[in-house]
């Protein structure tokens, strides 16, 4: 049973943070690109600096939403032909995608959802 928890708590947080993240950036900030014009101008404020650590959130969050998409399509691609599932590393993203392959493995290993497909 607590397996079942803990693999439906990880799915939760797994999903707070694929879709909360960008939900809470896009409503709080909006698109830091719109700053664009006075950042190549060279007349920096606040906004400006807000929008360029946006910017920067929305690059780890996109490297994040690569590195979990690869990890469910090998996980879901292992299930379907029933071998042994193939890690998978991409080198841009470099040690950022290893939360996101324990993360996956930990919620396919403790929830049932996995055995309706074998």
């Amino acid at each position: 049973m607590m397996r079942r928890v803990r693999g439906v708590i990880g799915l939760v947080l797994l999903l707070a943070l694929a879709v909360g993240l960008p939900w809470a950036l896009a409503s709080t900030i909006g698109n830091p690109l719109d700053q664009w014009s006075s950042i190549k101008a060279g007349d920096m404020s606040d906004q400006d600096v807000i929008a360029i650590m946006a910017a920067i959130a929305y690059l780890a969050w996109a490297s994040f939403a690569l590195a979990l998409a690869v990890e469910l399509g090998a996980t879901l691609t292992a299930a379907v032909t029933r071998r042994p599932r193939r890690e998978f590393r991409l080198p841009l993203l470099g040690p950022g995608s290893y939360p996101v392959a324990i993360a996956v493995n930990g919620i396919t290993s403790n929830t049932q959802w996995l055995q309706i497909v074998k």
